[in-house]
């Protein structure tokens, strides 16, 4: 069973523990990605709830996700030729 880590943080006005098998510096860095995209999302929308934020930011960061995945399955589909 692989060593599951805890790692605390603050999101908008919610304290967040997650349980991960990353370390705590590699979090720390999603912490602070998290946090940087949120804050665009707040300036750009300020009259937004923090809940609303956080679901345009998963639905960002998913949108981002599946785009890398198509594309990489692109890339395999071609060097599989």
């Amino acid at each position: 069973m692989a060593n599951l880590n805890r790692y605390k943080f603050s999101f908008g006005k919610k304290t967040l523990t997650l349980t991960t098998e990353y370390d705590n510096l590699f979090m720390e860095e999603i912490e602070r990605l998290a946090q940087e995209k949120y804050q665009a999302l707040k300036e750009q929308m300020p009259k937004a709830d923090d809940e609303t934020l956080a679901i345009l930011l998963a639905i960002n960061t998913l949108s981002v996700q599946l785009k890398r995945e198509v594309e990489r399955a692109q890339e395999d589909q071609e060097a599989a030729k």
